[in-house]
């Protein structure tokens, strides 16, 4: 029967050899805590959550927050949309008069100045209602988001109306329309047609 080989005649260098990792080093090294990028990832934890939320998730929004998203988004439209709309309409308005001017010199190309007008008072409009709307900051609240987009609309229909009948929104002769309307109604009352008639 062969003699077993000692620990010297195993490893002749007389180093000892090296014991692995314990069962509990194993464990512990599993853990996310020893990992720190498995820690960032690792769910949180149910007790976390109730800290954090006590009703169980962030509150719901109230009637306040709807309605100063609406605000805030209207304003938004009505900054943003308006001096597009103006700008194209004074592009216009100016030049219509240069190209009756240059028509006598340039014949029918004098059409064109208008056009390039338009695009130019209505590309310089978009750039002053775009620096103008940035003041006014995007909703990143999902829940609160439709309402923030229906406030845009709104402002921007409210803001650029006008235009639909080639009315001025601002301006002396913004008021011109509101008071041709209250005169007509005015007119219309029977009151003031028994007076006009006894007159």
């Amino acid at each position: 029967m062969a003699k077993p080989q000692t620990i010297d005649e195993l490893f002749p260098t007389g180093a000892a050899p090296e014991a692995g990792p314990t069962a509990q080093e194993i464990a512990d090294a599993s853990k996310p805590a020893f990992y720190p990028k498995a820690a960032s990832k690792a769910p949180v934890s149910e007790s976390m959550i109730d800290t954090m939320f006590p009703t169980g998730g962030p509150p719901d929004p109230s009637a306040g927050d709807f309605a100063g998203t609406v605000a805030r988004g209207a304003v938004k439209g009505a900054l943003r949309d308006p001096p597009l709309v103006g700008g194209a309409m004074a592009g216009f308005r100016v030049g219509m008069p240069m190209a009756l001017a240059a028509a006598p010199f340039i014949g029918p190309a004098a059409g064109a100045i208008p056009l390039a007008t338009t695009v130019l008072g209505g590309y310089l409009g978009y750039e002053a209602g775009q620096s103008a709307s940035g003041i006014v900051p995007e909703e990143e609240d999902p829940r609160l988001k439709p309402y923030f987009e229906g406030g845009t609309t709104f402002g921007s229909s409210i803001g650029t109306a006008p235009a639909a009948f080639f009315l001025p929104a601002f301006g002396p002769t913004a008021g011109r329309v509101e008071e041709l309307a209250s005169r007509g109604v005015h007119r219309d009352r029977p009151a003031n047609r028994v007076q006009s008639s006894a007159t």
